[in-house]
């Protein structure tokens, strides 16, 4: 049986200018080391914070329930 492989490339870079650079640099400086420890988190907090705000940055308001399949779907596509 042959298998298929996909070739997907996982190294991005958006371009200087984009949003994701002004969000990750004081996300980065935040400390969640005392946050982390109180739990398990299947996801680390910082990387929550960093899509929350990179949608309210293209105007989503998380948290809708009517709306979660829409903003889903305009995250993944665009």
């Amino acid at each position: 049986m042959k298998q298929l492989i996909l070739d997907i490339p996982t190294a991005y870079e958006p371009a200087e200018n984009h949003p994701a650079y002004q969000i990750n640099e004081p996300v980065e400086h935040i400390n969640f080391e005392d946050l982390y420890r109180t739990g398990h988190h299947p996801y680390h907090p910082a990387l929550l914070l960093k899509l929350i705000l990179f949608a309210y940055t293209r105007g989503f308001v998380l948290g809708d329930k009517s709306n979660d399949l829409q903003v889903k779907t305009r995250l993944l596509y665009g």
